[in-house]
């Protein structure tokens, strides 16, 4: 079963104020240092300090990772080895969360248990629907100042969806955002990490989204990305609250780190749930090939060519034939002489 390792404190890098690292990476074999920009950092309560670093192997490529603090160091500077995973004491190459524009108040105790207790649960889910139904009713508990809760998730396609929420004002109020196409939760799907729009009806930088969310009786929303190393943008938090203007500061910093143990527990739902779907396909297909193979007498290589000719033809994905196939056969054996 997983065990989460909780995230004790977290913070998001503004791009204009990220420090110069060098990273050490496997490169063909071996490793190397690479020179980076630190992006953010994390500090989980078994493993210790973790640096997101986007780096350049010299290969021309661009690669974001997260690495533990002994493989980091700052540009230019030996890596100080008295830092190391699992201390309390932050790297040199830190900066400290209130040096950053935008630095968060630390979360307090109680919230933090109640993440990782959040955590927990998210981690034991078996399916992304449950997963995305425990990140909304989680966030509702943890962050009691929003009244209503909803998730996010932007599909293949690059189409949003609304996949959970506490209430039908939730898909009401996202629905209004993915119409208009502005709003927090439109802004941190583009790309910011966290939308804080305290007193929103005096807020002019959505000026469609507002007025209809004002009459619909929202007084303040807080709209939190989703997101991996690996995956990018995965989906968004959207909190709103309609008995208070006001945002307090120490609630932006538990929904940041609320947002990270909901990121990884639906990367890991969405990961497991594209593995079950890649097996089920690869069974259809081969049930469909051999269908084809007794019908027409031909060889596997034929039916392979089959039905890849008629996906081609009709514009149809080869396991939505497929499994045409596979049902039609079923229905054949279960009809009556």
């Amino acid at each position: 079963m997983y065990a989460p390792d909780p995230v004790l404190d977290s913070c998001d890098i503004a791009a204009a104020d990220r420090p110069a690292v060098e990273v050490l990476v496997d490169v063909d074999g071996g490793q190397e240092w690479c020179r980076g920009e630190l992006r953010g950092w994390t500090r989980r309560r078994d493993s210790g300090w973790w640096g997101h670093v986007g780096y350049d192997t010299g290969a021309g490529q661009a690669h974001v990772g997260s690495f533990p603090v002994e493989r980091i160091r700052a540009a230019g500077a030996p890596l100080d080895r008295h830092h190391v995973a699992g201390s309390d004491r932050s790297p040199a190459w830190l900066p400290g969360p209130r040096s950053l524009p935008g630095g968060r108040p630390p979360v307090n105790d109680d919230i933090a248990r109640a993440i990782g207790r959040a955590a927990q649960q998210m981690g034991q889910a078996t399916s992304v629907e449950e997963v995305l139904e425990l990140i909304a009713s989680s966030a509702a508990e943890t962050l009691p100042a929003f009244d209503h809760v909803g998730v996010s998730t932007v599909e293949m396609r690059g189409e949003v969806q609304t996949r959970a929420a506490t209430s039908d004002l939730v898909v009401e109020l996202d629905r209004l955002q993915y119409r208009l196409s502005e709003g927090p939760c439109v802004d941190s799907l583009a790309g910011e990490d966290v939308v804080a729009a305290p007193d929103i009806e005096q807020d002019q930088r959505w000026p469609r989204y507002v007025p209809q969310a004002v009459e619909r009786g929202l007084r303040s929303q807080l709209a939190v990305r989703l997101h991996l190393a690996d995956r990018g943008t995965t989906g968004g938090l959207n909190l709103y609250s309609t008995t208070t203007d006001r945002i307090d500061p120490a609630e932006v910093s538990s929904a940041g780190l609320f947002a990270v143990h909901a990121a990884l527990a639906l990367g890991r739902a969405m990961e497991s749930e594209a593995l079950t779907a890649a097996v089920v396909t690869r069974q259809v297909i081969g049930q469909a090939i051999g269908i084809l193979m007794e019908r027409y007498q031909i060889d596997e290589k034929g039916a392979h060519a089959f039905l890849w000719r008629a996906s081609s033809r009709g514009n149809v994905r080869v396991r939505d034939i497929a499994q045409r196939l596979v049902d039609e056969a079923a229905s054949r054996r279960t009809r009556p002489d």
